[in-house]
């Protein structure tokens, strides 16, 4: 029996006390522990010290998320796919666009997914100086998705904890250079060659 290890649920420190019993005993249950990154490995090896936790990092369809057609020449396209919840710190990603690019009219940030922060968020982004260079693009289609990360220049992660980040991997496979927080995962897929980390909730 393998035991595969995905949840953010241990960094953001969610794992109630009655849980904690239950999550050694099944580590040390099992013959085999893959954790998806080095961080989440990290938060596990916490409930059994004694067992080995492998990282075998998430996959991604190359054949699918491909680099397509050149893009665009002119202007720059932000892009950011996320589940809207606060975790994921695009309240603090709308504050760094307009900090940095308020006075560049032609970079937008496109944001798709859908979740309970939405409408929060676009009262923030209504109240900014860059109101109009903000596009919620709504729940898309993996096929959409794929589309918006050919389309785009650059690809943003500000989450406050990542247990590995898929949507930086697709990114990365349509040629897009990244920008992502150290939020856990991301540390095992970005470096100098394809992006750049900042600090979580640091615009």
């Amino acid at each position: 029996m393998v035991l595969t290890a995905h949840s953010s649920s241990f960094a953001r420190r969610l794992v109630r006390d009655w849980e904690a019993e239950h999550i050694s005993t099944a580590l040390r249950s099992v013959e085999s522990v893959v954790a998806v990154s080095r961080s989440l490995r990290g938060e596990l090896v916490r409930y059994a010290p004694e067992v080995q936790i492998d990282v075998i990092p998430n996959l991604v369809d190359t054949e699918f998320f491909t680099a397509g057609p050149p893009r665009d020449a002119t202007g720059f396209t932000w892009l950011a796919v996320a589940l809207l919840t606060e975790n994921k710190g695009i309240a603090t990603l709308l504050e760094a666009f307009e900090g940095a690019f308020g006075d560049q009219p032609d970079v937008q940030l496109r944001i798709a997914g859908d979740g309970p922060e939405l409408p929060k968020l676009r009262v923030l982004a209504e109240r900014s100086d860059v109101a109009d260079r903000v596009i919620f693009a709504g729940r898309l289609t993996r096929e959409d998705i794929r589309d918006e990360m050919q389309a785009c220049d650059g690809f943003v992660s500000a989450s406050r904890v990542e247990t590995f980040g898929v949507a930086l991997i697709e990114a990365l496979a349509t040629g897009v250079p990244l920008v992502a927080t150290r939020s856990g995962g991301p540390e095992d897929i970005v470096d100098p060659s394809v992006g750049v980390l900042v600090d979580p909730d640091d615009a």
